[in-house]
């Protein structure tokens, strides 16, 4: 192999750098998307990192014409596991939401029309519960959130890129800006490593350069801290229905126990998602190119056969540079834009409308609460009840206290668990320390949820003490779920923080705990693969000098 002189590498650079800065494939059959659900097929192989296989197949080339729904981008230096769950929480959650609660309503009204039996447990599943809805809906939204069959169009490097092939993922490095720019919208799913990816930057100064919005910032941690407190919920009231009533203070004593321990993962998730955050928003706003990572920079520009590579990071800053102006003005897009982008994503995100969605387990019991004393008053032998009220009113009382529970009282006491976790968001100088200080928290809201409680009877006392003799506590009821609505709705649109305070300088990661465990080869060009390049065919392109060179 002829020795490469310093001139043939930098002309090399320069003539990449410019086609990659027209957003142009180097051919019409190198763009190619795959479907959502594909991310998560062989137990999320494509976002847990390339097993030596090729998952192209996953894949199908698009046109030109033809846009690509959501590229997803994120760095592999991040934990994955964190990834994965985001993905469930973006693209599954809803329809697990959907299709849970349909299948939960339908098994408690085959239960109330006794087609299916009552549960059978240490807590008796009849007048009190039916016990099929919490279960069903559960397994319903388990399967349902790692299976379903998300058809969206997407871009994900392992799905779109044969990795088996230098020649295939150097033509695809080329046409990453034609991947972006067929794109509507770019989805980040950032951790603290993101900002410090010379390619992961590139994605984000190319799509800036080709769209005037849909970019959408994610921490990783987000999937984790929402999934949790719906597994939260759902393991609770699974939990205590193995544990029997029949000595009522041990049973209280039970739920107390397990509330805590359930509870105590969601106030230490939302803590660190707002850590997350809040370092996010300091990395953008401190954000220089000059700092990012790349493979070939970290090996001297060596490949493994002891050949010379090409730089990366010259040829993306000479693309930023054309499509920006300066490094600088790129530098001022990301602190600006992009910083203002997530934070008003934020209050989007963390609404009431969230709320209630990973508070679905609620739903659930209220279900089996409202279709267990449907079933009582429809096979009572004593008919008098029936000949004098609707068969629909049977349970109406339990109908809306649990509409109260998940659609005022939960979703308040998720508002403060989310204030809280932005106020003490900081970790504490010890795990002992953060552990007592995520305890404390726990057992505060756990407190203001008895308090709260306490004030339903005081609207049934209201409502009767006013004349009302018809349906007294019904109608108590429906006016405390609708206070506790109101108030959860004033609390998520007034009360939550629009923007993140910057993190102290002790707190954020130091490029020294950014380490490169991960082959990083994909993300270089190998001048020995030049040849296989088919730029030189392109249109408008001074790519034929170049490809002439021999290496």
């Amino acid at each position: 192999m002829a020795a490469v002189s310093q001139s043939e590498i930098k002309e090399i650079e320069n003539v990449m750098a410019g086609h990659i800065a027209t957003m142009q494939a180097t051919r019409p059959d190198i763009l190619r998307a795959a479907p959502a659900s594909s991310a998560l097929a062989c137990c999320a192989r494509p976002l847990r990192g390339f097993g030596g296989r090729s998952l192209l197949h996953y894949s199908k080339p698009i046109s030109q014409n033809s846009r690509i729904k959501e590229f997803w981008s994120h760095s592999w230096h991040g934990p994955r596991w964190m990834v994965v769950m985001t993905v469930l929480l973006l693209n599954n959650s809803l329809a697990a939401i959907v299709i849970s609660t349909l299948v939960s309503f339908l098994l408690g009204l085959f239960c109330a029309m006794d087609h299916l039996p009552p549960l059978e447990g240490p807590i008796e599943y009849d007048a009190l519960v039916s016990g099929w809805c919490q279960w069903g809906g559960m397994v319903a939204y388990v399967l349902t959130l790692f299976s379903w069959p998300s058809r969206k169009k997407i871009f994900l490097d392992l799905l779109c890129i044969d990795q088996t092939s230098e020649a295939e993922k150097q033509d695809a490095l080329l046409s990453m800006g034609a991947f972006l720019k067929q794109s509507d919208s770019l989805i980040v799913f950032w951790d603290h490593t993101y900002t410090r990816r010379l390619w992961c930057v590139f994605e984000l100064a190319a799509y800036l350069h080709s769209h005037g919005g849909g970019l959408i910032i994610l921490p990783t941690i987000a999937g984790p801290c929402f999934l949790c407190v719906t597994f939260s919920l759902g393991i609770f009231f699974i939990l205590i229905s193995f544990v029997g009533d029949q000595d009522i203070q041990l049973f209280r004593a039970a739920v107390g126990v397990i509330a805590c321990f359930c509870f105590y993962l969601t106030i230490s998730t939302f803590r660190r998602y707002f850590h997350s955050v809040t370092v996010c928003q300091r990395e953008l706003k401190e954000f220089q190119f000059h700092r990012t990572l790349c493979h070939c920079c970290t090996v001297g520009h060596r490949s493994p056969s002891g050949g010379p590579m090409l730089c990366d990071r010259q040829i993306l800053h000479t693309c930023i540079r054309k499509w920006f102006g300066s490094i600088s003005e790129f530098e001022s897009q990301v602190a600006n834009a992009v910083g203002e982008s997530l934070v008003s994503q934020l209050g989007s995100f963390l609404g009431y409308r969230r709320s209630v969605m990973v508070l679905i387990p609620l739903a659930w019991g209220t279900m089996d609460l409202y279709f267990a004393q449907y079933r009582r008053r429809l096979t009572d032998p004593d008919r008098r009840w029936i000949e004098k009220h609707n068969i629909l009113s049977a349970g109406i009382l339990e109908l809306f206290r649990g509409l109260a529970l998940w659609l005022g009282v939960g979703p308040f006491l998720l508002f403060l668990a989310v204030k809280m976790g932005h106020v003490f968001q900081k970790p504490r100088s010890s795990q002992i320390l953060d552990c007592l200080l995520n305890m404390c928290i726990v057992v505060g809201i756990a407190g203001i949820l008895v308090a709260i409680l306490q004030i339903e009877p005081m609207y049934w006392i209201a409502v009767g003490s006013v004349g009302i003799e018809w349906m007294v506590l019904e109608v108590g009821s429906f006016l405390f779920a609708l206070t506790m609505i109101i108030l959860s709705l004033c609390g998520f649109n007034c009360c939550l923080p629009r923007m993140v305070p910057v993190a102290d300088e002790d707190t954020m990661p130091g490029m020294e705990h950014v380490a490169d465990f991960m082959d990083d080869s994909h993300d270089s060009v190998i001048p020995e693969t030049l040849g296989k390049v088919q730029i030189g065919e392109l249109p408008g392109s001074q790519a034929p000098r170049a490809s002439k060179l021999t290496i």
